[in-house]
């Protein structure tokens, strides 16, 4: 059965690369770009992510003290799923960098992908405390404040991150997002409402839109929306599991759901 839900986008991945290079990680102070750096580069820009990242852990491994080469290493092995290189790369980084956002985020990151939300926390947290507004620790703590339950202290965040861009689609549909999983359904609809008709919307932001109408008590609306993308068949497939999420009253069922639990 063809899947018509959206879980909360998380927007992070890495895996394991071997040991810490044996030398040291003392910064280099030298700007320039290194032997094999421009080739690397062309490379990773050019969208070849597997071999982007084999150039860039060479030159990262003979000039360990270079610290936009682990990032960037941390950036493309995130790009590619593989959390755990993430973590090695970035954590180099900051041995270099010690309050970078650039490592401290993307440290963060990686443990949220890796299920790891109170680590996360910490991290992404200890970014805000040296810029407070940047995007990309704003939006993932948020996530994984909504991943604790810690929704109250969520809402905040999204906010601010949505005063700083408020015509981001994704930033909104996950601030709705956890909206629902607070259980207020009808201030979802307002914030899914700016976005879901919009020409960079998406099917998944209208059908949680509909869902949010569902929960509100308003089946007619809930219907139209879904009529926009789904056929008969499939819209009356979300409609019963609607009813089912909207009848689970401690909310357990419509939490793993929107969380990525669950799936039509």
């Amino acid at each position: 059965m063809r899947s018509s839900f959206l879980a909360i986008i998380l927007m992070i991945a890495l895996s394991a690369c071997g040991s810490l290079p044996g030398r040291s990680l003392s910064a280099s102070s030298s700007k320039a770009a290194v032997k094999g750096e421009a080739l690397a580069k062309t490379v990773f820009e050019g969208g070849d992510l597997q071999n982007a990242r084999f150039l860039y852990e060479k030159l990262a491994r003979k000039h360990a003290g270079t610290a936009r080469l682990w990032q960037q290493l941390g950036i493309i092995t995130y790009q590619l799923g593989d959390y755990h290189a993430a973590l090695e790369a970035f954590g180099n980084h900051q041995k270099i960098e010690k309050n970078s956002c650039k490592s401290l985020t993307g440290i963060g990151k990686s443990h949220l992908r890796l299920g790891k939300e109170a680590t996360a926390r910490h991290y992404l947290s200890k970014c805000l405390q040296n810029e407070p507004d940047n995007q990309n620790a704003l939006r993932h703590l948020a996530i994984a404040l909504d991943l604790m339950g810690l929704f109250d202290q969520s809402v905040p965040l999204y906010k601010r991150a949505l005063s700083l861009s408020p015509e981001d689609p994704v930033l909104r549909n996950n601030f709705a997002l956890s909206l629902l999983l607070d259980g207020k359904a009808r201030e979802a609809v307002r914030e899914l409402s700016v976005i879901a008709f919009r020409s960079n919307s998406t099917t998944a932001m209208r059908q949680n839109l509909a869902l949010s109408y569902f929960l509100t008590g308003d089946e007619l609306a809930s219907r139209q929306v879904l009529a926009l993308d789904l056929t008969t068949a499939e819209m009356r497939r979300n409609i019963e599991y609607f009813r089912l999420l909207r009848a689970d009253k401690n909310r357990a069922k419509l939490r793993q759901f929107l969380l990525g639990g669950a799936g039509a």
